[in-house]
């Protein structure tokens, strides 16, 4: 479910990146907080255009056992106070944000922590909506900015045992007052086409498994999905958007913004992955990030303009030597959760492809069999299944603007889909042909 948009790159605002997110979410949900193994820490902040740039370089992840939601409260020096209204745990988040002014340099004062899982290649926490309120299981996705969900009366918006939504059965619902209609459109890069109305309604986030944080949100509630939503196939419900509110297909406030303005939270968010599918060790934390989740310091790199998280690339290096160079061959670089693999300019694609079957042809599905037929690869989709990824695969390094550098181990530029007792393991980079260059 990959999400393609345009973006003007230019000065502006600072994203924190300390493992990079464009690489493979989900299945190689990786960068701010958004990749399996031990690479799972993004951060993005949204400052105001302008703000000068803090460079940084992300450090290695601290291990986390699985991870509860919770509330913090932080003194100035970062460190985590219990806030006696709930319950502390040993969650190790990942860090987001897109706050305007400078950009944190130490935890909030306090900050919201709930649990993110990834099922196949997507990555989703829990909300509850309404009055009663009622979960959902919604895609983390840095890539838009609406939260969406699917009506009950709509047999395409959402699968068999999915949750769905009632509009009647709720206390607090209330359609958008400023149009009779309400509409909403919105496209997806997979070709998905959702549309429905915009709703007023409650929403909670899933806090040590009950409703907390309680803040009106605008919901898209989808009443048609062209083919259907494809999110589903996995028990997904739908999608929380987390980009600027400029590219809110509602034209209202992103429910970030609200909540952060509702709470008094600073405006930053932060996202850990997790270190394994089906796993219960990822974070989402609104408000700040929790220092438990990296060690070192972490690198910012400038954003540039308030609507997707556009930054910009100058190397990737595969096995310490680099492949492709310049920022022009990178062309718009978004980094962006919802994107199930990391999409590079075609060019682009063919000189890895080109790289890895000049020197490690000798590993499994690098290059096609000997007399076999030419598209047996992993560039052509195929996957190897197994219980661990095969030894031997290369490093990639990513340098961005500003000296951030980011390395992405092979763990994480693999997907891992649970497959039987075993995983299938299937190639993270695909090629993206356009009249611009981009990288996704």
């Amino acid at each position: 479910n990959f999400n393609l948009f345009g973006c003007r790159c230019g000065d502006g605002a600072m994203a924190l990146l300390t493992c990079w997110l464009l690489l493979f979410e989900g299945v190689l949900l990786t960068t701010s907080g958004l990749t399996h193994t031990s690479l799972h820490t993004f951060k993005l902040s949204r400052a105001s255009p302008g703000h000068a740039a803090s460079h940084a370089a992300a450090g290695g992840l601290k291990g986390a056992g699985d991870s509860q939601a919770t509330v913090f409260d932080a003194d100035e020096h970062g460190k985590r106070q219990h806030n006696p209204h709930h319950q502390k745990s040993d969650a190790a988040p990942a860090t987001a944000g897109h706050g305007k002014g400078p950009h944190p340099s130490h935890p909030a004062p306090w900050f919201g922590e709930t649990e993110l899982k990834r099922i196949a290649a997507m990555v989703y926490t829990v909300v509850w909506v309404g009055t009663p309120p009622r979960p959902m299981r919604v895609q983390v996705d840095t890539g838009s900015s609406d939260l969406i969900i699917p009506s009950c009366s709509c047999s395409s918006c959402h699968g068999d045992g999915h949750h769905c939504f009632n509009l009647s059965a709720s206390r607090t619902a209330t359609l958008c007052p400023w149009n009779a209609d309400c509409p909403f459109r919105i496209s997806y890069g997979d070709g998905t086409k959702l549309s429905g109305k915009v709703l007023e309604e409650m929403v909670a986030m899933d806090i040590d498994g009950k409703p907390q944080m309680p803040t009106v949100l605008y919901v898209g509630l989808m009443y048609a999905a062209q083919p259907h939503a494809v999110f589903t196939e996995v028990g997904i419900d739908g999608i929380f958007g987390l980009a600027y509110d400029s590219i809110a297909t509602t034209k209202q406030p992103s429910p970030i913004s609200l909540v952060v303005a509702k709470h008094g939270l600073e405006d930053v968010f932060a996202m850990y992955i997790g270190s394994r599918p089906e796993g219960k060790d990822g974070t989402l934390t609104i408000g700040g990030y929790d220092k438990r989740l990296f060690n070192g310091a972490i690198h910012w790199t400038p954003i540039t303009e308030e609507s997707y998280y556009c930054v910009e690339t100058m190397v990737l290096e595969v096995g310490g030597r680099p492949v492709v160079s310049g920022p022009s061959h990178f062309g718009h670089v978004f980094v962006d959760s919802g994107t199930t693999f990391t999409l590079l300019p075609y060019p682009a694609f063919q000189a890895v492809k080109s790289f890895l079957q000049e020197r490690y042809c000798h590993l499994p599905l690098v290059c096609p069999p000997d007399n076999g037929p030419p598209k047996h690869t992993m560039f052509d989709h195929l996957c190897m299944v197994g219980t661990e990824l095969p030894k031997g695969y290369p490093t990639f390094t990513w340098h961005f603007k500003g000296g951030a550098v980011v390395h992405v181990p092979p763990e994480a530029y693999f997907s891992q889909i649970p497959y039987g007792d075993k995983f299938l393991h299937c190639f993270g980079l695909g090629p993206l042909r356009g009249v611009r260059p981009m990288t996704i």
